[in-house]
């Protein structure tokens, strides 16, 4: 009965409370009994009271103890390195892992700390960090719902490799074509010496509309250089590598050279570098007989076969003009290939494509493909302002500044002449300007095609009294004026 009324209480504690009461008045009755009971009788009644109050403790010490609630446990976190911690490079990549064991809560969120800074996640990290060269401390932590956190010992990161730095200064970056400016790299070394120094040169046409040709300097030591750029918007920076083959760079620097408006600014300007008016490129069997030749008067006595040999010298007809027949020959003088376009926007190649040598077809199509680059002569056309005519000219001698170094030549088929002087055919006594014109294919990086025929203005002469006079060279473009200077650049 005594354990049936304690199963029908609510709680521990009021159970044991009550047991407690039941007990006293058994104890209480059986002490009435003992006085009625003999002597025998009664120490059995003391020795069941006292086993009656053992278990009334033992009941006790049970409840109350199972009612204290326990402490909760916390994570434990855990970081693995799998690469290396330090190293003498300038940057250091290290992997690690972090991971945690949980307590009485699971774990909601693993952290990251890298001196001051922290990086958390919601599940283990497994990531790889790049350090740059100096000293760091990290350690990973993991907090659990309870609020409980666990953290890592801290393990120190030590990036010891120095790169060297540098500067490059530009003494000019805005001016007038053609612009001199002084580059200067200066050096703080690093960890390793240096072995290469570089400055990169890229850039862009007067009109934004072609690239240049890139420039690079390079050397072993410092650069300290003079360097001239012609008209154009130039990007610039600098590099070095030292023997471990680390490289620095410095930021690009803008150079502006303005065209000089008096030498006809509206002119685009070649890409593939300085202007050769002396030599040929050299890729066909016709170029490389031309380049050979030694001297002026073998290069002239070779002019008049080239120019008996041409079609452009046998076409005749209506609208066939004297600017046609000078861009015909000066096509079939240098080696352009046939795909070329004489607008970045028309749909078919020059002279649309016609490739035959019908004259009627020529006339009807402006030209033909099928001779270009078969002379093998670095030709160029005459302009003679205000006397509406056009000839052709080469540079037959060895100085653009010496008026006789040019071969003037009149191919239209009533002339078919070479070395023409003033007074000959339409070559007048007095001019002002004669423009030297120069053909040229740069591929215009906006439009449709890849290669686009362009001209450009070289050089001026003039004719007094029958005397042709040298006036200038372009500065706005960059020209070899003698032959000795284009053959040491070759070299």
């Amino acid at each position: 009965m005594l354990f049936k009324y304690f199963d029908n209480f609510r709680t521990p504690k009021t159970q044991a409370a009550s047991l407690f009461t039941l007990i006293i008045l058994s104890t209480h009755n059986n002490m009435n009994n003992v006085i009625k009971n003999s002597k025998l009788e009664v120490l059995v009644r003391l020795k069941n009271l006292v086993e009656a109050r053992l278990i009334v403790f033992i009941i006790l010490t049970l409840v109350f103890t199972n009612c204290k609630k326990s402490e909760p446990e916390p994570p434990s976190a855990r970081i693995e390195f799998l690469t290396p911690t330090s190293g003498n490079v300038p940057s250091l990549a290290v992997h690690l892992k972090l991971s945690g064991v949980q307590g009485t809560d699971p774990i909601i969120r693993y952290k990251l700390h890298v001196d001051d800074k922290v990086a958390f996640s919601y599940s283990p990290i497994d990531t790889t960090i790049v350090f740059s060269t100096g000293n760091y401390n990290i350690y990973g932590e993991v907090v659990d719902a309870g609020g409980l956190s666990g953290k890592t010992s801290v393990t120190p990161i030590s990036v010891t490799y120095k790169l060297p730095s540098f500067n490059l200064s530009v003494s000019d970056v805005d001016g007038i074509s053609p612009l001199s400016s002084r580059l200067k790299i200066t050096v703080t070394q690093g960890s390793s010496p240096i072995k290469e120094y570089k400055i990169f040169i890229s850039g862009r046409g007067p009109y934004n509309r072609y690239s240049l040709k890139d420039k690079i300097i390079l050397n072993s030591r410092p650069i300290d250089t003079l360097i001239t750029l012609y008209a154009g918007t130039y990007n610039l920076y600098g590099e070095i590598i030292d023997d471990e083959n680390y490289t620095v760079k410095t930021s690009e620097m803008l150079i502006e050279v303005h065209a000089d408006p008096n030498w006809d600014s509206f002119f685009d300007i070649p890409i593939e570098g300085p202007i050769n008016l002396f030599e040929t490129p050299g890729f066909t069997p016709q170029e490389i007989e031309y380049n050979a030749i030694k001297t002026k008067e073998a290069r002239d006595a070779i002019l008049p076969g080239k120019v008996e040999s041409d079609i452009s010298s046998k076409i005749m007809g209506t609208n066939w003009s004297c600017g046609k027949v000078a861009q015909l020959f000066c096509l079939n003088s240098r080696n352009f290939g046939k795909d070329i376009y004489e607008n970045p926007l028309n749909l078919l190649p020059i002279y649309e494509g016609y490739d035959g040598d019908n004259l009627d077809s020529i006339l009807f199509h402006g030209g033909t493909t099928k001779y270009f680059g078969t002379l093998g002569l670095s030709s160029g056309m005459v302009e003679i302002i205000g006397f509406l005519h056009a000839m052709n000219y080469v540079v037959t001698g060895d100085d653009l500044s010496d008026p006789d170094s040019y071969n003037f030549i009149d191919a239209q088929p009533a002339f078919k002449a070479t070395n023409v002087k003033p007074g000959q055919f339409f070559f007048p006594l007095n001019c002002d300007t004669l423009r030297l014109i120069y053909y040229y294919v740069n591929r215009d990086v906006d439009g449709l095609h890849v290669k686009n025929l362009g001209t450009c203005l070289v050089a001026r002469l003039k004719i007094v009294n029958g005397e042709v006079q040298f006036v200038g060279i372009n500065p706005n473009i960059e020209i070899f004026r003698t032959r000795e200077e284009a053959k040491n650049y070759r070299k």
